[in-house]
């Protein structure tokens, strides 16, 4: 057996919330897609089963949908408006980061996300100070909100795309393991659906308006 989690989406803050699953490990073979197609299919039938009124989405190129391809952040697309392109979430984000050493590195916008991903200037240049954006420097608290941020507004900037994510409650990644990553297009989607159906996509698209949706500072008490 092994877990994997999947992120519900929640109609409060921080809105969704994270089921670790327990499914049947498949056997290795030698059709990798076909494994990793097989471990998505037992993931979602297992949550199915515990979750049977949730319909779920998987993010990530195994996925069966078009749309759970389309939402990787290495696919979705975010218009950087003073190059007149748009380009990867994943691209942006990496490219916007500030470290100790060095950056941003906007050249980053415009590579290949497998590129992007391991440029070595994101390893070696220090610890992350915060982001800077289209001209704008943007906070690194709280933890993931820039990468939201981004990811929610680039939904916003592909209206078929919007439509079809809303239409599911839970979002997995087959790659995500529990306790990597603080941020992830599974969440993304999650975030995006809660905000919504909250009816809360207008604060999203100004940067300080987001960041107190996502404040823990500002749901205190509630």
């Amino acid at each position: 057996m092994q877990q994997k989690p999947v992120f519900v989406s929640e109609e409060r803050f921080p809105y969704f919330y994270t089921v670790l699953v327990p499914f049947e490990t498949v056997k290795a073979s030698s059709e990798v897609k076909s494994t990793v197609k097989s471990k998505v299919d037992s993931l979602h039938e297992r949550f199915s089963h515990i979750y049977p009124d949730k319909k779920v989405l998987e993010i990530s190129s195994a996925s069966d949908e078009d749309t759970g391809r389309l939402l990787r952040s290495e696919i979705l697309n975010k218009k950087i408006p003073s190059l007149d392109i748009s380009a990867p979430v994943e691209n942006v984000f990496r490219g916007s980061c500030v470290f100790e050493d060095g950056g941003p590195y906007p050249e980053i916008f415009e590579m290949s996300p497998q590129a992007a991903k391991s440029d070595k200037r994101l390893r070696e240049s220090g610890a992350l100070t915060h982001y800077y954006f289209e001209g704008t420097e943007y906070p690194k608290r709280p933890r993931a909100a820039f990468y939201y941020w981004l990811y929610v507004n680039a939904l916003l900037e592909n209206q078929e795309l919007a439509e079809q994510v809303i239409r599911y409650d839970a979002f997995s990644d087959i790659s995500c393991s529990p306790g990597k990553k603080p941020f992830g297009a599974a969440r993304g989607g999650a975030v995006f659906t809660a905000l919504s159906r909250l009816g809360l996509l207008d604060q999203a698209v100004d940067f300080e308006s987001f960041r107190r949706l996502m404040s823990v500072e500002a749901h205190a008490g509630r």
